[in-house]
């Protein structure tokens, strides 16, 4: 009931089309919602690309890097780390995606200095 189109003139839309029923259930006619989104989709596009740019940035820099994350809880999650950290501390960290970080582990004062 609902599409995503791109027109011939680069814009993009989305429609939306529901039946209209009579008191019997009879489909006697249709409503059709059609919205300019192409803002919208500008800028899930640019977001797309730059995301692509700091992703090869990431897993190409000759530096090590972890990336963490404080969740709602004030828990800091191990999410990410590029080859180059593997490579320096021979360890595959993929595997421990989503591993809390507790603060004994932590070399750090305070985990709210990270």
């Amino acid at each position: 009931r609902e599409a995503t189109i791109r027109q011939l003139n680069g814009r993009w839309v989305e429609i939306s089309a529901d039946p209209v029923f009579n008191d019997e259930g009879e489909i006697t006619g249709a409503v059709h919602i059609i919205t300019d989104i192409t803002q919208r989709k500008l800028a899930e596009l640019k977001s797309i690309e730059s995301e692509k740019r700091f992703r090869n940035i990431f897993e190409s820099i000759p530096i090590g890097l972890h990336v963490y994350k404080l969740n709602s809880d004030g828990q800091l999650v191990f999410i990410d780390a590029n080859p180059t950290a593997d490579k320096i501390l021979n360890a595959d960290y993929k595997a421990t995606i989503g591993t809390f970080i507790s603060k004994k582990e932590c070399q750090f004062d305070e985990l709210n200095t990270i």
